[in-house]
């Protein structure tokens, strides 16, 4: 019980003295190198027309209303192997071709009333999710330049780590002995989810986050239900707190998680130093049992980013190793992650190459495999938005090569 008020009491304490960091997406070869930039806030005056200067006129009416959008689809053929010595259901062992088609497409607006108060929205087309959504909806309100207030549907990211904060490469995991392996490394993963409230001060050398998040009220059949007063149980929260010493990001976070959720109650801290062109973190957390009295996990996760540019050729790397200690049944998994890749921009065109790399060293489960490598070729700039890629990917278990994929496709990228 010492322990989970000592978590509780860091929690409280990190709601009123650091920040969230942004966790960087990092879905393809070119765009994982690229230098993170800082968001920069639109001004509000760029948006007032001129009344004299417009060719319409519709009096007093003003809309400050901006629509955009993002279009990633991709299309082509993948060759397919399976050995016939990994039998996973569903599959076919043996050869095959397939055709490959992927499409996200984001339409987006922005409405921004003044200085103070901003709404935004993103309906989102996927597939082969097959959905389409309002994938985010919230607002942005500023409050005396000091208080910034955030509410709605809407995707937040914490925290350093960059790899395996990818959930669509680095998903749950349940392995055959029932034991959950999810690697805590966002642990706002799931706010896009439901409804969350951030508010965010800056103080001193960082700033202070604090963050409620309702995903839904279980009903007599455990499914979620969004009702009007939802309980005290229901709801979790999140803070983080991340100062600047000596020129070291240290980041000290908590959450406690609705009843609802199997997420868990964690606690949390993060460190990031640059060392020249070389980005070093490490990140460490502890989830608390059912009880709340003792930890029953513990995750840990350390990398390094750096890129590099010369004569118009850029090269960068980024690795992460992670464990997962599970006290209960005194049980330690380990994996890593190394991305790298390298390209070259020419008269006419940038052409690059990359490679991925996924392992787990403690993989229990016949179903999966223990790792696998990708190596890519992309050229882009020779047609209107688009680029063309090469790619295989080599999924192997026990030193065996398991299954097989490669293909090529034309993949079109348009902001608009």
């Amino acid at each position: 019980m010492k322990i989970f008020k000592l978590g509780v009491a860091i929690v409280i304490a990190a709601m009123f003295s650091g920040t969230l960091s942004s966790a960087q997406d990092t879905d393809d070869f070119d765009s994982m190198f690229e230098s993170s930039q800082d968001v920069v806030v639109e001004d509000s005056s760029s948006l007032v027309q001129d009344e004299k200067k417009s060719p319409l006129d519709f009096s007093s009416l003003f809309i400050p209303l901006k629509f955009y959008g993002h279009l990633d689809t991709e299309v082509g053929v993948w060759y397919n192997y399976i050995s016939s010595d990994f039998v996973v259901p569903g599959n076919d062992n043996g050869h095959s071709f397939s055709g490959a088609f992927d499409f996200l497409n984001d339409l987006s607006f922005v409405a921004r009333l003044d200085n103070t108060f901003t709404i935004h929205g993103t309906a989102r087309t996927e597939f082969p999710h097959m959905y389409f959504d309002m994938h985010e909806l919230y607002f942005d309100y500023c409050l005396m330049d000091r208080v910034y207030i955030s509410g709605g549907k809407k995707e937040t990211k914490w925290g350093y780590v960059r790899l395996f904060s990818d959930a669509d490469e680095y998903e749950d995991v349940i392995d055959e002995t029932g034991v959950d392996t999810v690697l805590y490394s966002d642990i706002v993963a799931d706010s896009v989810d439901g409804i969350s409230a951030i508010v965010t001060i800056p103080l001193w050398t960082g700033t202070v986050s604090a963050m409620a998040m309702y995903k839904g009220t279980p009903d007599e059949n455990g499914n979620l239900t969004m009702i009007d007063t939802p309980g005290s149980r229901d709801i979790s929260y999140a803070a983080s707190c991340e100062m600047i010493f000596l020129g070291t990001s240290v980041n000290l976070f908590g959450r406690y998680s609705a009843r609802s959720l199997s997420f868990g109650n964690v606690v949390g801290l993060e460190l990031k130093h640059s060392f020249g062109d070389v980005d070093v973190y490490g990140q460490g957390i502890g989830s608390l049992d059912e009880d709340n009295e003792d930890f029953s996990k513990y995750v840990g996760t350390f990398g390094f980013y750096t890129v590099h540019e010369y004569n118009k050729i850029k090269f960068g790397v980024n690795a992460e190793g992670q464990f997962l200690y599970m006290k209960d049944i005194d049980d330690l998994r380990k994996r890593c992650a190394v991305y790298a890749g390298v390209s070259k921009r020419f008269s006419k065109c940038t052409a690059g190459t990359g490679m991925k790399w996924q392992h787990n060293f403690d993989n229990e489960n016949p179903l999966v495999e223990d790792g696998k490598v990708e190596f890519g070729i992309y050229v882009k700039g020779l047609f209107p938005h688009a680029q063309l890629k090469n790619g295989v990917e080599i999924y192997y278990r026990d030193s065996e090569i398991v299954k097989v994929r490669g293909g090529a496709t034309i993949n079109l990228l348009v902001d608009y």
